[in-house]
């Protein structure tokens, strides 16, 4: 008796998920009474494109709390040049909490009379340059984000070079010039690392350079001022 009182027990069970699965997915696109999206917090949104903020809002009127899903966000967020991550954080009865880990800005670029910002990821994006990212250096040329990649990372590892650089310019001889307030530096096609070496050391002993010239390897031409 107590046996078949279980297998009932189970029947109804199985019987009663069937039917909610079945009838959640069919109706996965009616608005759900429930637990509806009032209230909705942005946190860690400094760089995110108000574009994208504005769809991902208009995307959760109306929605029920309940059922939402990180991947309700995953492909409007994908859009964006900035986010790296995001978490969501549901606040019942009818909140949610969007935390965005976003790249950092490294350089920016000019178009048309403008300046845009270039994201950690090397890619150039649509957000303005802003007082906020003072010491920024420019980038300007040809370049790609492979490119920017590999010379950025070397200039990293040298601060005190690195500080004093206001522009980048990649030539069509696919090789970087850099400029200081004060000098130009004609880099060649090889080690940046070895090369942003002896800029360093260079600079720290003279400030009357007109331009470092590095273009050939193992060999540096300094053209002082007059």
């Amino acid at each position: 008796m107590h046996q078949l009182k279980g297998k009932k027990k189970r029947i109804i069970i199985l019987i009663f998920l069937f039917f909610f699965l079945t009838t959640y997915n069919y109706n996965q696109n009616i608005i759900f009474p429930y637990f509806k999206i009032e209230q909705i917090e942005f946190k860690g949104d400094n760089l995110i494109e108000e574009n994208i903020k504005n769809q991902i809002i208009k995307e959760l009127q109306n929605k029920s709390l309940f059922f939402l899903k990180k991947n309700n966000f995953r492909n409007l967020l994908s859009n964006s040049n900035w986010i790296e991550s995001f978490k969501i954080k549901k606040s019942y009865p009818n909140k949610i909490i969007i935390i965005l880990n976003e790249l950092l800005p490294v350089a920016f670029y000019s178009n048309q009379g403008n300046n845009y910002l270039i994201n950690s990821e090397y890619i150039n994006s649509n957000k303005i340059y802003s007082k906020e990212n003072n010491g920024l250096f420019k980038v300007s040329g040809n370049y790609n984000s492979i490119k920017l990649k590999k010379i950025y990372l070397n200039l990293k590892l040298f601060p005190d070079l690195k500080k004093n650089i206001y522009e980048i310019k990649y030539l069509n001889s696919e090789r970087w010039d850099m400029f200081t307030q004060k000098t130009k530096i004609q880099l060649g096609r090889y080690d940046f690392e070895k090369q942003f070496k002896y800029i360093e050391i260079i600079l720290k002993e003279n400030n009357n350079i007109e331009i470092i010239d590095m273009r050939v390897q193992n060999r540096i031409v300094i053209t002082n001022y007059e």
